[in-house]
């Protein structure tokens, strides 16, 4: 998990460690302590403080119980708040450390997860392209973008790259979906070849009906990214510019089969955060679509 995403979640977490609590001896009544469940939970899925963690979500009685009201024995309160405390405590002293060494990033970033490479050379050619793509895409005079390393996680292969200007950020996501979205619809047009491939057709007719089904992925491609280069308030008539952008997708096509991720950052406001597409769901909408185990992934059209 990015460090990034792990800030996140203690900073969302956290709070919710505590519980509200009631002495009746022998026993103890606690209300409102799913928060706190679900907080140890959230923190679980981080892989931080695993010894601590388990032994919280191993106190059943308080873990598994149904509602939000519940009465336990005064031990059993003892061993999970003393945990929880303890848990509190060191989450709070990590989140101030990451605070320190990542700051504030700014919102028109994206978090890009480079492909596993073997080498330090193979690291610096994606770094390259990447740079290249991401500058063909944002340095223009239409959305006043530039290409700028925010910061490197540690340990890891994510890069935190800022483009400059939220129209150079939501022109960046409005290309990542065209990629996806002419992939998804590639699939569907090679799932309908095969039904012409299964009809007994003329030659003819066969050749006209493939035809079509090209045309129309050509037809959505050019509409997508009509729709992008109008958001951006980029003219068609410039050239030029979309001939940059139609490279930069073909460019980028190639690294995202293998396996670059591009999320936006997690400081970014979440109406920003919405245009950009998540990868996971397209390709597992993709998959579904796709006709045989074994067809190779369709062209992108882009």
């Amino acid at each position: 998990m990015r460090l990034e995403s792990i800030r996140a979640v203690l900073r969302e977490s956290i709070p919710r460690l505590r519980m509200n609590v009631t002495v009746h001896e022998p026993n103890v009544r606690l209300s409102d302590f799913q928060k706190a469940v679900s907080g140890v939970r959230a923190i679980a899925t981080t892989g931080l403080f695993r010894g601590l963690v388990g032994e919280l979500l191993a106190i059943e009685p308080i873990v598994h119980a149904a509602g939000d009201l519940i009465v336990v024995a005064r031990d059993t309160y003892n061993a999970f708040d003393g945990k929880l405390g303890e848990l509190r405590s060191r989450a709070t002293i990590v989140l101030e450390a990451l605070d320190e060494h990542i700051g504030e990033t700014p919102p028109n970033c994206f978090a890009i997860r480079l492909p596993d490479a073997r080498d330090l050379e193979s690291n610096g050619r994606l770094i390259l392209d990447v740079n290249k793509i991401l500058e063909q895409i944002v340095v223009n005079t239409y959305v006043d973008g530039q290409v700028t390393l925010d910061h490197v996680e540690s340990g890891s292969t994510w890069l935190v790259v800022c483009v400059g200007s939220h129209t150079a950020f939501g022109l960046v996501a409005g290309l990542l979906r065209l990629y996806f979205e002419c992939k998804e619809k590639a699939t569907q047009q090679r799932a309908r070849e095969l039904v012409l491939d299964s009809m007994r057709l003329d030659a003819n007719m066969r050749a006209t009906l493939q035809g079509v089904l090209v045309d129309e992925v050509e037809d959505y491609r050019r509409a997508r990214m009509k729709q992008a280069l109008d958001e951006a308030q980029i003219p068609a008539t410039d050239h030029e510019q979309v001939l940059r952008l139609e490279t930069a997708v073909r460019a980028l096509g190639p690294l995202l089969e293998r396996g670059l991720e591009v999320h936006p950052v997690l400081s970014a406001p979440s109406e920003q955060r919405a245009l950009v597409p998540d990868p996971k769901r397209l390709e597992e909408a993709i998959k579904l679509l796709a006709p045989t185990a074994g067809i190779r992934d369709p062209p992108t059209g882009a």
